[in-house]
């Protein structure tokens, strides 16, 4: 009997996971390990850190925000799991192995997730609907996406914590014992340590359970629960929060602060004050008198907290502006855009990508829902379910991250919903011809609902089945300019001079590199270097990231200076590919960069530049060059006055592409003439190498200057040709 107890739960287990390993291929290949999205880069530095320092990632960051380094808003309960699950392997020198092994954790985390919403649908419902749900959410992309193979990221894991946080709530609605106020107490301090976002998912369990307590004849006995459970979560946050966030207000919701610790000991004296009161006198003996009894003790210690702590109120502030994406950062976030809203306006179709076209059936079963909790004994727990998913479908609409912990109660309601109608259905549909009939139609419904989520791993099947066969994989380009990145991070740390330790929250860096903000995680992990801006945005530093706005807006020399200011040595730059040159204002940095030959630079020098995405490497464009922030030679000599002179240099690139680099200029009145010269013609660095000496021009006379590397990096001056 247990076996069987055991094989469904098991199977759903193996399922999740095979379908969650299906990017294998495209994830582990040529013994390297290609994370996705950018995030997963940054977490997996964090892992480098943990391994490095003591079992807990630093709370400082001098690679970050350079040069002044800044603190993560990440909470580093993630990945110092993480980093203690891979530290077996780490002992054995393999850092390989490491990353595989991480890469494969999302895939593990997610098919338990689909486990605990079997176990939680069984509990609540019956098997039957415990087993669809499962299977909904096993193939539903929304869970998939964050689950899947190599995306290394809190998010999966917010996804389990949240649902076993959701049905340990349930529990203690069910029976208010001290065992499951413990349960709920350390999911819900441990959510807070995982992703401070998850104070949505805290905060729906917690109003759950205080109506319950001002409703329900035991109300003393619920009060004390919930005292006890905010309690046992204050135990679990308050170590991580001692030190708040520098960049962020001392008690802001968006980062582990003073807020946590603040919130759960007034969620243990409301309880507890409440408690006090109702056994001591009769005022608690009707549920009207408790519940303003609990609003009124509410409202003393929300005031009286604000006025003790005005900081309170800035911190809510930014939690507002974070979630309304009020703010240039968030705004330009794919993962805070809104569900049905894309490049070309509003567009359903990411939103039956991820959650199938079965999401305009959960009204209707919501819907339903409610109705069947007014007359059922677990009515607590199902409005629980209700209001858990009503607000997250909401929050889903707002911004598109929330798919990821809605997933599994949208499976749960809908797999209810779906089984109750069927359940439901005429007694003339249950026989014969009529039964086949009703049961082909279902059939076709739930397929036709699912099938947009279910195309979605085509690619990964098709990939499958190439590498099986030693066939060319398909990418789409994103991916295919992933790896574009990565070979560039590899020739960066390769071939420029390492920095001070990357892996000592104590060093002082030399040099940073600019960067657009989307490839900064990257960079730092693969590269080892540090740079100005990442994938935080203006959450680490709004300085750097409106000065990396700048500096591509910029002509030259504002933009050396911008460089300077900051210690920048070595500049990325994603060229315009086919977006016209001409978009961009007058000499704007990013159009000067793109250029193949980049004419006319005085003080940054091409390095090394990539293929372009989907084109092999003799195309003749690039998708991303490396530049160097040199000072200079400073060529001079004597020509007529206001005579054109001009200086070319031809070199080849690191992929073999053949250039001139170009520079002109006019003699003076007095009839001298100087350049600036970002490249030697001998002695250079990898990368960009020149044939011979710097062609020198004017009215028709020619002569030959070979510029050492010593004056190109120190801007000394080189004796030029004199022109009659």
């Amino acid at each position: 009997m247990a076996k069987r107890t055991l094989l469904i739960p098991v199977g759903l287990f193996v399922l999740a996971l095979v379908v969650r390993l299906l990017p294998w291929p495209t994830t582990i290949e040529n013994g390297r390990v290609i994370f996705f999205g950018m995030d997963a880069w940054y977490h997996m530095r964090r892992v480098q850190l943990v391994l490095a320092n003591g079992g807990w990632p630093p709370a400082f960051d001098p690679y970050v925000n350079f040069p002044d380094g800044a603190s993560p808003i990440w909470s580093p309960f993630f990945d110092a799991v993480v980093g203690w699950i891979v530290w077996p392997l780490h002992a054995t020198g393999e850092w390989f192995v490491v990353e595989a092994a991480a890469a494969l954790l999302p895939p593990i985390l997610g098919a338990a997730c689909v486990v605990v919403l079997y176990a939680l649908a069984k509990r609540l419902f019956d098997p039957v609907v415990a087993g669809f749900a499962g299977l909904f959410l096993s193939v539903l992309s929304a869970h998939f996406w964050y689950s899947q193979i190599g995306f290394l990221d809190h998010h999966v894991a917010v996804a389990l914590l949240s649902t076993g946080l959701l049905a340990s709530g349930m529990g203690l609605l069910e029976r208010p014992v001290w065992s499951r106020a413990w349960g709920v107490g350390v999911l819900a301090g441990a959510g807070l340590l995982l992703w401070p976002g998850m104070l949505l998912h805290v905060g729906l369990v917690e109003l759950g359970l205080l109506v319950a307590m001002v409703a329900s004849e035991d109300a003393r006995a619920r009060a004390g629960s919930l005292a006890w459970t905010n309690g046992v979560a204050l135990a679990v946050v308050l170590p991580a929060c001692l030190s708040p966030n520098p960049g962020w207000s001392a008690f802001s919701p968006a980062v582990l602060s003073f807020f946590q610790p603040w919130l759960f000991l007034a969620g243990v004296l409301l309880p507890g004050a409440c408690a006090l009161l109702w056994s001591r006198s009769s005022a608690g003996s009707r549920v009207s008198a408790r519940g303003g009894q609990a609003l009124a003790i509410g409202l003393v210690i929300a005031v009286g907290s604000f006025l003790a702590v005005p900081d309170l109120l800035v911190g809510v502030g930014e939690a507002w502006r974070w979630l309304g994406k009020d703010e240039v950062f968030q705004s330009l976030v794919r993962e805070s855009k809104p569900l049905f809203l894309a490049k070309t306006g509003v567009d359903a179709w990411n939103a039956e990508l991820r959650l199938s076209r079965l999401l305009y059936f959960l009204p209707v079963a919501l819907i339903a829902l409610v109705l069947h909790a007014r007359r059922s004994q677990k009515r607590a727990q199902l409005l629980l379910l209700v209001g858990w998913t009503v607000v997250l479908a909401v929050l889903t609409l707002l911004q598109r991250r929330f798919f990821n912990s809605l997933s599994p109660a949208f499976a749960l309601v809908l797999a209810w919903g779906g089984v109750t109608a069927w359940r439901r259905r005429p007694e003339s549909l249950r026989n014969g011809a009529a039964g086949l009939a009703a049961a082909g139609l279902a059939l076709a419904v739930v397929l036709f609902g699912l099938w947009p989520t279910l195309r979605s791993y085509r690619l990964p099947l098709q990939n499958l089945r190439s590498a099986a066969v030693g066939a060319t994989m398909s990418l789409p380009a994103t991916e295919i300019s992933r790896r574009v990145l990565m070979d560039t991070a590899d020739w960066l740390r390769e071939n420029t001079p390492p920095t001070a330790a990357p892996l000592d929250p104590e060093a002082v860096p030399e040099y940073g590199v600019l960067a657009a903000w989307g490839y900064g995680h990257l960079l730092k992990y693969l590269a080892q270097r540090p740079t100005v801006v990442g994938n935080f945005g203006d959450d680490v530093g709004e300085a750097n990231f409106r000065r990396v706005h700048a500096y591509f807006a910029s002509r030259e020399p504002n933009a050396v200076r911008l460089l300077d200011a900051l210690r920048v040595r070595y500049v990325l730059v994603r060229t315009l590919g086919d977006v016209p040159a001409q978009r961009l204002v007058g000499d704007a940095m990013r159009k000067r960069l793109s250029v193949d030959d980049s004419p006319g630079l005085e003080h940054h020098r091409l390095v090394y530049e990539s293929g372009l995405a989907g084109e092999h490497l003799e195309a003749g464009r690039s998708e991303f060059r490396i530049f160097e922030r040199v000072e200079g030679a400073r060529l001079v000599g004597r020509a007529p006055p206001g005579a054109r002179v001009t200086a070319s240099l031809v070199y080849q690139s690191n992929r073999g592409r053949r250039g001139r680099q170009r520079s002109a200029t006019q003699a003076d009145a007095a009839g001298r003439y100087e350049f600036r010269l970002p490249h030697s013609s001998r002695g250079g660095g990898p990368g960009i190498r020149s044939e011979g000496a710097y062609l020198v021009q004017s009215g028709g006379s020619t002569a030959s200057v070979v510029v050492e590397e010593s004056a190109v990096r120190s801007g000394a001056f080189v004796t030029g040709p004199d022109f009659p």
